[in-house]
């Protein structure tokens, strides 16, 4: 009897979840980031020009700001799921191994990133995709171990995939 009513509990708990996931989109596995570019003056965009396409997608980083500000090494890139956004996974081997941190200048631009989404991803299907790359603005007189860490900030850029 005592088993009976444990299996009773947990398949109403589940699909209590699933419902409530259902009707609410509450999106329990997807990433969250908190994009504040508007305020710090941080842009990412497709590069004018460039096609969006599996084979290569060309990304411009702007910094229409007054301050210096340094761009991470590496990229998050995730997919629209209903209300979600989840994290497209990299095929074994080809993650994110760059060891480069950009400086970019007030004012400036660069074309930064050609990003091959079948070499890095495989075959994706089509969708809307965005790429998040983390941004921090690093203090003039910085010194490491001495001083806390620079704020991180994260900005994106969201494209479509169609065939």
């Amino acid at each position: 009897m005592k088993r009976w009513w444990i299996t009773c509990s947990v398949v109403f708990v589940v699909g209590f979840m699933i419902y409530l996931y259902s009707r609410y989109s509450l999106c329990m596995f997807s990433a969250t980031y908190n994009f504040n570019d508007a305020q710090h003056g941080v842009v990412l965009s497709i590069a004018p020009g460039a096609a969006i396409s599996r084979e290569g997608i060309t990304i411009r980083y702007t910094n229409n700001s007054d301050r210096d500000y340094d761009l991470h090494p590496g990229f998050t890139l995730e997919t629209k799921a209903g209300n979600c956004w989840v994290v497209v996974p990299f095929l074994p081997g080809r993650g994110n191994f760059f060891l480069i941190t950009y400086p970019m200048p007030p004012g400036s631009y660069a074309d930064i990133m050609t990003l091959d989404i079948q070499d890095s991803f495989g075959e994706i299907p089509d969708g809307r995709y965005r790429v998040i790359r983390d941004i921090s603005h690093t203090p003039e007189n910085f010194v490491p171990f001495r001083h806390d860490p620079p704020e991180i900030f994260h900005v994106a850029v969201e494209f479509v995939l169609d065939s």
